[in-house]
This record gives C-alpha cells, structure tokens and sequence, in this order.
C-alpha cells in the first residue's frame, strides 16, 4: 500500500507530508502545554487539532520519537532528552581519546559500533514514536557501563597508583 502512493500520488492522509505536519502541530500542542500534555497525549489531543481527513481511525500518533517527547513532556522533557543523548556522545568521545592514547584498537572499534549503534537508532527514531521502548535506553546504558569500566575505573585505578608511588 505505501508502495503504491508512489505511483498514484501522494495521499493527504498518509507519507512524508503528513507526518510534517503532525510535526508542526506539537509546536500548537506545546504552546498551550509548555510542560507536556504527558503520556499518549498527543493521541488524545489529535482529534481536537487535525483535520478530520487525517484522523484515519480516530486518533493519529506524531511518529517521530523527537516531536514525542516534546508534546508529551514539553520543553523540560526535550532539554532532558536531547541533555542524555549528548551526554553518551560525551563519554563515547572521552573514550575513544583515552583509548587512542593507550593505543587500544580493541576498545577504540568496540566504542565506535557502540556510536554508531546509538547513532542509527536516532536516526530512525525521526520517523518512529519509540519512547517508550527499551531499546534506546539499552544502548545508553550498554555506553554509559562500557564507560564506567573502562574510563572511570581506570582513571580511578590510575590516581591510586600515580598516589601509591609518590608517597614512597
């Protein structure tokens, strides 16, 4: 069926074009809550605001994980959401400087696949609504663990010994 839009035209109720504007209609549902309508909330707000022609079987989802996040937990949520995405680049990029200086190609490639694993379910979150599920906070606690052990531990385990041999 999607297949076939391409060939007979483009659908209002359906494709690229109506998730566009899905995605501007958050920033009318945000306007009147700034701090999120909360769960399911654009589901239940969408037969208020889209047009009837949209509304294929009563309430319509904003498909996309970002506009989500948005809608449901407002400009609060979005600052959290986007802070704990760039706080996992942080760390994958404090490893990789770490490991590259230790000359670990191991740890420098299994930090790269987990960025890039992080990075394409991003990606793919732009046109999914895929809060809720567990897979993103997998990876990010996958990165953030990989971290702890690799980065922080060894830093730490590296002042005790710098400590140990300067007060002998």
């Amino acid at each position: 069926e999607r297949m076939t839009s391409l060939i007979s035209g483009v659908d209002v109720a359906e494709g690229a074009p109506s998730r566009i504007f899905f995605w501007i209609k958050t920033f009318d549902i945000v306007q009147l809550y700034p701090f999120g309508t909360g769960v399911s909330g654009y589901q239940v707000l969408s037969p208020i605001l889209l047009n009837e022609l949209l509304l294929t079987g009563g309430q319509r989802a904003v498909h996309s994980t970002y506009f989500q996040v948005l809608g449901e937990y407002g400009y609060p949520g979005i600052v959290v959401f986007v802070g704990l995405i760039i706080s996992n680049f942080v760390a994958t990029k404090r490893m990789k400087k770490q490991f590259i200086a230790q000359n670990d190609s191991i740890k420098v490639f299994q930090t790269v696949v987990l960025e890039a694993t992080i990075i394409s379910y991003l990606v793919a979150i732009v046109f999914i609504d895929r809060l809720y599920s567990v897979t993103l906070y997998w990876v990010m606690l996958i990165i953030m663990c990989f971290y702890n052990i690799y980065y922080i531990k060894n830093n730490e385990a590296r002042q005790v010994s710098n400590k140990t041999f300067s007060t002998d």
